[in-house]
C-alpha cells in the first residue's frame, strides 16, 4: 500500500493503467488506438484557463508514445489500485470514520480500511489483466497546466481498456 508523505497541494494526478494487444511502433499508431480518426483533444474545462482549449491528436500521441516507459506487471497493478483513493467513498460511507482520539477503534478502523482497499485492489486486478496483454503506467496531472489537466480529465484512453487511479 503506498502512503503519501510530505507537502499535500490541492492539485491532482491520476495514474492511468492502460492495456494493450502489442506495443504501438510509432507514435502514429498510436494515435490511431487512442483516437481513431480523431483530429482534435479538447480540454474538458476550457474556462478554467485562458490558453487554447484544443490539441492536435498527434502532439497528445506525440507526448503518450514518449511516457510509454513504464510497463507494469500483475503486482504492481494491484498496489497502484489499492494506494490510490478508488475505493475511498464506498469505505467511508459503508463504514464511519471514529474520532482520532479514540485511539483503539481508529487504529482498527485504519487497518480495516487498509485490508478492504487490498482485497478491493485485489479482485479488479484479478478481472481487470489478461494473460498475452501489455501493461502500461501513465500519470498526468493538473499541476502540469493546461495541457496535463486536460490530458488527467479528458478521457485520454476511453478508446483503451484501462483503469484510473485518484492520487488527489
Amino acid at each position: 500500500m503506498k502512503i503519501r508523505n510530505g507537502f499535500v497541494s490541492n492539485s491532482s494526478s491520476s495514474s492511468f493503467i492502460v492495456e494493450f494487444d502489442h506495443l504501438p511502433k510509432d507514435a502514429e499508431e498510436l494515435r490511431v488506438m487512442l483516437f481513431g480518426s480523431r483530429e482534435f483533444f479538447y480540454d474538458q474545462y476550457p474556462e478554467s484557463y485562458k490558453e487554447k482549449c484544443h490539441w492536435s491528436t498527434q502532439e497528445i500521441a506525440d507526448i503518450v508514445f514518449d511516457d510509454l516507459n513504464d510497463q507494469v506487471d500483475a503486482v504492481e497493478i494491484e498496489d497502484e489500485l489499492s494506494g490510490g483513493e478508488n475505493y475511498y467513498e464506498e469505505w467511508e460511507r459503508n463504514n464511519p470514520r471514529p474520532h482520532w482520539r479514540d485511539g483503539g477503534a481508529y487504529k482498527a478502523w485504519s487497518k480495516a480500511e487498509r485490508e478492504y482497499y487490498e482485497s478491493m485492489a485485489k479482485i479488479d486486478t484479478e478481472k481487470f489483466v489478461k494473460p498475452n496483454k501489455l501493461y502500461f503506467r501513465f500519470t498526468y496531472s493538473d499541476n502540469e497546466g493546461q495541457l496535463g489537466s486536460a490530458m488527467e480529465h479528458g478521457d485520454l484512453f476511453e478508446n483503451m481498456k484501462h483503469k484510473v487511479i485518484s492520487n488527489h
